[in-house]
């Protein structure tokens, strides 16, 4: 007996099967859908795009492990792309995180690998500072007086000994700070951009920019990735294919193949009405 469209449209592990081969034609094979790119994603994009020659940038994670799934492909967007530049300006980066204890083993497992690829080098293009707790206080401090604040890099080497950790004395001394996840925004905006106005980009992992869009309207935030869709718009700017990029194709084929059987259940509906199936 073979497989016709009734016996799919009425068995529904035909239609599971259905869907999970379709969902994964664009993760074992990828594929770029085209999206149209979103104005704010492309400012935010630009920003770290146009950054020059040995210009100083502050990226910090501020997000566990449970954050990899959702907010995941916006760091990773951040992360590929200053490696990018890195290999055109020979920028550099200093790594920290200030809310969440484990946000640096994300940093030292999912961001460091992407600079090391690219060729950046320890404490000479980059350098992990690691966790700094305190949350608010940290960020507080960390804008006008990094140094009383942390001592040490991930590594245990003291950072005195670092010679690109003297290009950090104050919060005006970074080009660009990119903050991912969490409420640390909100402080790097309150004791970083407002009153010195250093340029912030950050993430959220909702498409809906919610609370965080007056701070974008008014400038204290200049640019943000919202939500995966922009991820895989950030990814497209890129030239790459990503998670992000992957996961938004994955759902476009899951639509398609709806689309299909929509289409040729109702033609075979409209074919049985009107006696097509009469003998």
């Amino acid at each position: 007996m073979g497989i016709t469209l009734q016996k799919i449209m009425r068995d529904e592990r035909l239609l599971y099967w259905l869907l999970v081969i379709f969902a994964a034609i664009p993760l074992i094979f990828p594929v770029a859908f085209p999206i149209p790119i979103g104005s704010l994603t492309k400012k935010t994009y630009d920003a770290v795009e146009n950054l020059k020659e040995n210009d100083l940038v502050l990226f910090t994670v501020n997000m566990g492990v449970t954050g990899l799934p959702t907010i995941g492909p916006l760091m990773d967007a951040y992360a590929t792309h200053l490696a990018q530049v890195w290999e055109l300006r020979k920028i550099k980066v200093i790594l920290w995180s200030t809310a969440v204890a484990d946000a640096a083993l994300v940093v030292e497992n999912n961001v460091i690998p992407y600079f090391e690829k690219a060729g950046m080098k320890n404490e000479e293009d980059y350098i992990n500072v690691g966790y700094i707790p305190g949350e608010l206080t940290a960020v507080a401090a960390l804008a006008t007086d990094p140094k009383s604040v942390v001592t040490t890099d991930y590594y245990g080497k003291p950072l005195s000994q670092i010679p690109l950790w003297s290009r950090v004395t104050h919060a005006k001394d970074f080009d660009l700070v990119i903050v991912v996840s969490g409420n640390e925004i909100y402080y790097y905006m309150q004791f970083w951009g407002d009153p010195f106005g250093v340029r912030l980009l950050s993430t959220t992992g909702s498409p809906s920019l919610g609370p965080i869009a007056p701070y974008l309207e008014q400038g204290s935030l200049y640019g943000i990735i919202a939500g995966k869709t922009a991820a895989a718009e950030y990814e497209l700017l890129q030239g790459r294919i990503g998670e992000a990029l992957g996961d938004v194709s994955s759902i476009s084929f899951e639509h398609i193949l709806f689309l299909f059987l929509l289409i040729l259940g109702n033609l075979g509906e409209i074919y049985n009405r009107f006696g097509g199936g009469k003998k």
